[in-house]
């Protein structure tokens, strides 16, 4: 997180004052959002099988994704303007999307993504052309 932080600030994305607050929430949370993708992953009593990525992405997710509905702002970031921690939130997103992960009941967080990733977004470039994904259901493994 030191290293996130640390890019966070020389790009100009760690946010001053309540953003940056809020910054720092979203990017807690997104800690404990990747917790649950290291739990389907390694610690289920079946790691990396249907059972452990459906309680991931069925389960899970939607109990975090439903608090962080309702605290993205008027901005349509959580904060004032684009922050480390949308990004970061964006980043659990992607994980889940590429898990079968349903956006429908998050409509304020399905358009973060798109403001973040979508073709004009700050990480456009890397959707584009994304490494293969680490968290990925062994059924649907390339």
């Amino acid at each position: 997180m030191a290293i996130i932080r640390y890019c966070a600030k020389a790009s100009g994305l760690s946010g001053e004052d309540a953003d940056w607050e809020i910054s720092e929430t979203m990017l807690e949370e997104h800690n404990d959002i990747f917790d649950a993708f290291v739990a389907a992953k390694y610690r289920h009593v079946n790691p990396d099988s249907e059972e452990a990525w459906n309680k991931c992405i069925q389960e899970d997710m939607p109990k975090h994704l439903a608090v962080l509905e309702s605290k993205i702002s008027a901005s349509g970031f959580f904060g004032s303007k684009l922050c480390a921690g949308d990004i970061a939130i964006c980043s659990n997103i992607n994980f889940g999307m590429d898990n079968g992960l349903d956006m429908k009941p998050f409509p304020k967080l399905a358009s973060l993504y798109k403001t973040v990733c979508g073709p004009q977004g700050a990480c456009a470039e890397y959707i584009k052309a994304p490494p293969l994904p680490y968290f990925k259901r062994p059924a649907t493994r390339s």
